[in-house]
């Protein structure tokens, strides 16, 4: 397995809500902001450690950081800075 390269990214938009929202148990997340990303093939992993906020406006770094991998099909836009 390579490394994986890291980039912040401005704003992450999913076609469902399929990333555990880490401020609110039982939640997902279609929409994130300032996240961190990489993408390997078809995956993109999503670092749900925030450096901004998602869309409930929660601080950064509230909860236990935790990476998702889904399939970048799920993906309908991303921003980088």
């Amino acid at each position: 397995m390579t490394a994986l390269h890291w980039r912040t990214a401005r704003e992450l938009r999913l076609i469902a809500k399929i990333i555990p929202d880490p401020h609110n148990p039982g939640e997902c997340l279609d929409r994130l902001a300032d996240v961190r990303v990489a993408a390997s093939g078809s995956v993109l992993y999503v670092d749900t450690q925030a450096t901004g906020q998602d869309e409930r406006g929660a601080p950064p770094g509230a909860g236990d950081p935790e990476v998702y991998a889904i399939p970048s099909s799920s993906v309908i836009f991303l921003a980088f800075r």
